[in-house]
C-alpha cells in the first residue's frame, strides 16, 4: 500500500514537472541573467530522468538496468525536442499577437568554429536590451550595422531578429 502511494506521488510530481517545463514562465525562459538558461537544461536532462527512474523502480515491474536506463534516456529524447518545438510555437504566437518592430544595432561580432556570431542591442521605452549571440550565416553584418528586430511588447526580452 505504501509503495503504491509513493509511486503515485512520483507520477504526480512528474506530471507537475512536465507542466512546469512546457508552460515555463517567460522570466525563466527569457532570463535577464544568462546563467538561468541552464535551469531548464538541468530540469530536462537531470530531474525528468530521475523522476522517471523513481517511477520505474517503485512499480512492480522487474526491468533490467539497461531497460531502465533506456527508458530514462528516452524521456530526455521526448521531452527535450518537444519542449523546444512547443516553446518556439509559443514564442511565434506571442510575437504575432504582441510583436512590435524596431531596429537593433550590431555591437559585437566574433568568429566561432565555422560561423560568424553577432550580438545586438535594442531600445524599448528608454530601456536597453541585449540579444544573445546569433549566427550570421553569410557573415555580412559588421559592428554598427542595423537589423530589423521583432520584440514582444509585453515582455521585451522575447525577440526574433529578422535577418
Amino acid at each position: 500500500m505504501e509503495e503504491k502511494k509513493s509511486n503515485k506521488l512520483w507520477i504526480g510530481s512528474t506530471i507537475i514537472l512536465l507542466i512546469f517545463i512546457y508552460f515555463i514562465p517567460k522570466e525563466i525562459a527569457y532570463p535577464k541573467y544568462k546563467y538561468l538558461v541552464w535551469f531548464v537544461f538541468i530540469l530536462i536532462f537531470g530531474v525528468v530522468p530521475y523522476f522517471v527512474y523513481n517511477i520505474i523502480k517503485r512499480s512492480n515491474q522487474n526491468f533490467s538496468s539497461i531497460k531502465v536506463k533506456g527508458i530514462c534516456a528516452l524521456s530526455i529524447l521526448i521531452v527535450g525536442p518537444t519542449y523546444a518545438i512547443f516553446q518556439n510555437y509559443r514564442e511565434n504566437e506571442a510575437l504575432r499577437i504582441n510583436g512590435k518592430v524596431t531596429e537593433c544595432i550590431v555591437v559585437d561580432r566574433k568568429k566561432s568554429k565555422n560561423d560568424w556570431l553577432i550580438n545586438c542591442k535594442y531600445l524599448v521605452k528608454n530601456s536597453e536590451f541585449m540579444t544573445y549571440y546569433h549566427i550570421d550565416e553569410k557573415g555580412n553584418f559588421q559592428i554598427g550595422d542595423t537589423l530589423k528586430l521583432i520584440y514582444n511588447e509585453e515582455f521585451p526580452r522575447m525577440y526574433k531578429i529578422d535577418f
